[in-house]
């Protein structure tokens, strides 16, 4: 499988043909022999690979990278054109399940591999164990090539580890060698398989075409895996792969080590790395127009900052008016790029997750990322609301509707007080008219009242919506919209605006007519800046539900409020529907997820400025 970094990669280019690898005679080692010669070798090269091309590289000659048996302290490697011209002890690598070096300048043509395992740590030929590992490679101009150690990268000219590029590449300060820098690996719950991903670039100068380089993990036990994972990309000289780590027996030790090689089929390439585990910190939503919608991608990304492969992207989220959520679920490519079916509808807000329990909701350390789009509501920002219900005689049956409760907020230093209204007819004459003749802003009064089940006694089972102004203003501490406003600004109130049930003035000219008196009086009080001092709110549970509660705020919203829907009982998990988020501009009350948005929490006390590009849309 293949894997990917976050480097740079290498530079390719395309040159003359491969040269045929024929090796007249491996050379051969006389050593006493410890086990029969059918058995496995105790060594095995994981590259080159046999029957491949090197490339002549003439600063740093052949790189050659073994694995070994546990038992397996030292190798002997032997090498020639036409037998043994010279060999070298390997002794294990400290902390390492390799043995590693690099071939001086070779010529080209054919060249002959072979070693030798020893359970001692200076190749003694009295301790050779198991059969001798062979290999044949050609060395020539016109191979493959990867990014070669300690090279600059060609965008930072910071150098690199490795011959190609391992995530979290970095070189220690004030040296010019290269640290051991992890890789990070995943365990994806999808299929219970660990994935990691590695990028490079290769310089490439064979006739024979531009091959996508495949990745792989050698073991001892499995020198040669098979098919390599598909999912990675090769664009310009760029490749990125997967990698499956699957039982890996590096994953499980105290070391902590995997080989990872690279091969395009001419050339191959190998390191030893250390690896760590990857934990998804961080989701990255990008939304695209399309026919009928939009098409959402996500990047999860690890704690370093890397790309996450093969791990649970789970979208979610509502459209517009609908009462069921999205719910997509797919695995991130080597990119660590989670791309979801279909499209989403235009208006909507939808959420991504990186859903690793796969348990369907978002989990404490599970992040998320969540795209607007088009118009929607967004859940309420919370505040410090001043409530007080308690009786009164007067005024609107509560402390928090009279000037005793405006006075006792301030001094409480509340920056927004809760405040109900109630409509009455302006005067006898309109009232003998009725309600179906409101038509003006004068033809109404706000009362600033809680109702029903806090009425004033005084009023008995009768309503604020049938009687006329002019008689209830003689009621000690009942006060108008005017009058509300005035007191509260004084005292440097903001105002959430509670309607009550006002029927019967329920038609759109009584509405209108109704919250132009009232964006009047807030003008008249709370100056330029009113429409982020005064908001309207309306409850879902008043009788005429949410059909009711939505047409009010439609007639508060074309005259300039910022409006709230708070919904109650069962509509706390039911999407206002899509025509409303036109003029909702806030919900409350709904289920966690319903809404787009919760603002920090440095907001929470904060006033809601009315956006006018939130009207607009």
């Amino acid at each position: 499988m293949r894997m990917a970094q976050l480097g740079r990669h290498l530079r390719r280019s395309v040159g003359a043909a491969v040269a045929t690898l024929v090796v007249a005679g491996l050379p051969t080692v006389a050593a006493d022999v410890a086990h029969a010669a059918d058995e496995t070798p105790t060594v095995v090269f994981f590259t080159p690979r046999a029957d491949q091309t090197q490339q002549k590289v003439p600063t740093t000659g052949v790189h050659v990278l073994l694995g070994a048996d546990a038992t397996v302290q030292s190798v002997r490697l032997s090498y020639g054109r036409t037998g043994v011209e010279a060999s070298t002890c390997l002794p294990r690598k400290p902390d390492s399940e390799v043995f590693e070096t690099t071939l001086g300048t070779q010529p080209t043509g054919p060249l002959g591999l072979q070693a030798a395992g020893y359970t001692s740590v200076d190749c003694q030929a009295a301790t050779q164990v198991g059969t001798l590992a062979t290999q044949s490679v050609a060395v020539s101009a016109a191979a493959t090539a990867f990014k070669e150690p300690n090279t600059a990268d060609r965008d930072t000219g910071e150098k690199l580890c490795g011959p190609f590029v391992r995530p979290r590449r970095k070189v220690a300060k004030g040296t010019t060698g290269c640290s051991a820098v992890p890789l990070g690996v995943f365990t994806s719950r999808l299929d219970g398989h660990t994935y990691a991903r590695v990028t490079g670039e290769a310089v490439q100068t064979s006739t024979a075409g531009i091959a996508d380089p495949q990745a792989d993990s050698p073991t001892f036990a499995q020198p040669t895996p098979g098919v390599a994972t598909p999912g990675g990309s090769f664009s310009s000289d760029t490749f990125r792969e997967p990698v499956d780590l699957t039982g890996n027996p590096g994953l499980g030790t105290g070391i902590r080590r995997v080989v990872i090689r690279v091969s395009d089929g001419i050339s191959s390439e190998a390191v030893e790395t250390p690896v760590y585990t990857q934990v998804v910190t961080h989701v990255r939503s990008t939304t695209t127009p399309t026919a009928g919608g939009y098409a959402v991608t996500s990047t999860l990304l690890d704690q370093y900052g890397q790309p996450v492969v093969h791990a649970p992207a789970r979208l979610t989220g509502y459209a517009n008016g609908s009462r069921t959520p999205v719910n997509q679920l797919v695995a991130t490519d080597v990119n660590g790029v989670a791309t979801f079916p279909g499209v989403v509808p235009a208006n909507g807000f939808y959420i991504a997750v990186a859903d690793v329990d796969l348990n369907g909701s978002k989990g404490s350390a599970e992040p998320s990322f969540e795209s607007v789009v088009g118009r929607v509501s967004k859940s309420a920002p919370g505040r410090a609301l001043y409530h007080n219900n308690t009786r009164t005689r007067g005024a609107g049956g509560t402390v928090g509707d009279s000037l005793r409760g405006t006075v006792d907020a301030a001094a409480r230093r509340y920056q927004w007080i809760d405040q109900d209204g109630h409509l009455a007819f302006s005067s006898l004459a309109t009232r003998r008219a009725g309600a179906g003749r409101v038509s003006q802003p004068a033809h109404l009064t706000w009362v600033n009242a809680h109702g029903a089940p806090f009425n004033p006694r005084w009023l008995r089972s009768g309503r604020f919506e049938t009687r006329a102004w002019t008689g209830l203003r003689r009621r000690p501490g009942l006060r108008n919209a005017d009058m509300t406003f005035k007191q509260d600004a004084a005292r440097h109130l903001s105002v959430e605006w509670e309607v009550k049930d006002i029927k019967p003035f329920t038609s759109a000219a009584a509405l209108n007519a109704a919250f132009a008196s009232l964006a009047a009086s807030a003008q008249r009080y709370y100056g330029a800046g009113w429409q982020s001092r005064v908001q309207v709110k309306m409850l879902s549970d008043l009788s005429g539900g949410q059909p009711f509660a939505l047409s009010v705020l439609r007639a508060a919203h074309a005259h300039g409020f910022t409006t709230m829907y708070l919904a109650r009982g069962t509509a706390i998990r039911v999407q206002i529907p899509a025509s409303a988020h036109a003029y909702v501009d806030f919900v409350r009350g709904a289920a966690g997820s319903l809404y787009a948005y919760e603002p920090p929490a440095w907001q929470k006390d904060m006033p809601v400025a009315k956006d006018p590009a939130l009207t607009a849309r």
